[in-house]
């Protein structure tokens, strides 16, 4: 949450501005170093060239795009470093895979109330007549 957020405060300025970068650089140290990389520089040249005000915001994110998408990042993304993280992976799995069956059968839920619904004067009626009759 808070990299998204200092991204889209990043984004409203044509240079990355220190405030921003350096939460970034706060929540995730080796993200901003493999940025960093990407960009030609150490983490502690993108520091200064930061600070100094000399890095284009687009520059910035082109390079964490190309980070963010390479093999070894991919790799980190996917595979699960704790207990926790594998078990929201089922879940996930699981709503995914199941969430096409659960619609079909809400569906013939909502269809079959709307019969009862749509047929309710018809049920009424034949009540009422019945216990009219005796």
């Amino acid at each position: 949450k808070t990299l998204s957020q200092q991204a889209t405060q990043m984004a409203a300025k044509p240079m990355v501005q220190w405030q921003d970068f350096k939460l970034m650089l706060e929540q995730t140290p080796a993200g901003i170093a493999a940025v960093a990389k990407e960009m030609g520089m150490s983490t502690s040249e993108m520091v200064t060239n930061v600070q100094d005000g000399t890095i284009a915001t687009q520059d910035f994110f082109d390079s964490i795009t190309k980070t963010g998408t390479n093999d070894v990042f991919g790799k980190m993304a996917t595979e699960y470093k704790k207990v926790g993280q594998a078990m929201d992976g089922l879940k996930e799995t699981l709503v995914g895979e199941l969430q096409p069956a659960f619609d079909s059968v809400t569906q013939i839920a909502i269809n079959g109330i709307e019969g009862i619904t749509d047929n309710l004067p018809n049920i009424i009626d034949g009540f009422t007549n019945m216990f009219n009759i005796m």
